[in-house]
């Protein structure tokens, strides 16, 4: 195969080195008593890898993506607990733990407050007003 740019895996060749600009390099590659170079084949298509694709529109491991979602436009939500309330960086379910030589402050009034207003606005939002 004239042309190759790969070599099938245990293939054997002979060839002749150039010493070029750019180092040494082959020329007149062939294989062993001037057969032809076989070259690396890639494996066959005939096994598909199925990948789990994830709409970022709807959240789901699906057959689409969001730009092809039947929902249409979603509001934005929380990736771990899917609440359109607030998201990731602020999920209440979210364990804090502190990253590597980071001080984690404790400010306990401070974080309950917010909380509480972050309930509030959210059961205006999604108009639930039951008390949990």
């Amino acid at each position: 195969m004239s042309g190759f740019r790969s070599l099938a895996e245990q293939e054997e060749v002979e060839f002749e080195c150039k010493l070029s600009e750019r180092g040494l390099e082959a020329i007149r590659v062939s294989g062993r008593e001037g057969a032809e170079c076989h070259g690396f084949c890639l494996p066959s298509r005939n096994r598909r890898r199925y990948r789990r694709i994830r709409c970022y529109n709807c959240g789901n491991f699906a057959n689409h993506i969001a730009i092809k979602c039947d929902l249409g436009p979603q509001p934005k939500s929380c990736h771990l607990c899917k609440s359109v309330c607030h998201l990731f960086a602020n999920c209440p379910t979210k364990k804090d733990e502190p990253l590597s030589g980071a001080k984690k402050h404790s400010n306990k009034s401070v974080e309950s407050t917010e909380s509480a207003k972050t309930a509030n606005e959210c059961k205006e939002v999604t108009g639930n007003n039951d008390n949990k």
